[in-house]
């Protein structure tokens, strides 16, 4: 099995892509809103998040989402585990 790197670029846009689905299947638009900041956050984040994770550097995603309005870092733990699926 080829494990696949994925860059903030490329975990921006699923999270992007998660929010869109969330908004056509009709949920809650602070949810939307939500992976729409963290996608937002990870796309201008100046780290590498595979590094971070791999760190285990969580924590500091969640105090660089607070620097942003409107962020909720509630989603930066899923975010890890997720990525450490790949």
């Amino acid at each position: 099995m080829v494990k696949q790197v994925l860059d903030n670029k490329k975990v921006s846009a699923v999270l992007q892509e998660v929010a869109l689905l969330l908004e056509l299947k009709g949920e809650n638009p602070f949810k939307v809103k939500a992976y729409s900041n963290a996608a937002r956050t990870i796309e201008i984040l100046e780290e590498d998040l595979g590094g971070m994770v791999r760190e285990g550097r969580l924590k500091e995603m969640k105090e660089s989402a607070r620097r942003y309005p409107n962020t909720s870092p509630s989603w930066s733990p899923r975010v890890g585990s997720n990525f450490m699926k790949i």
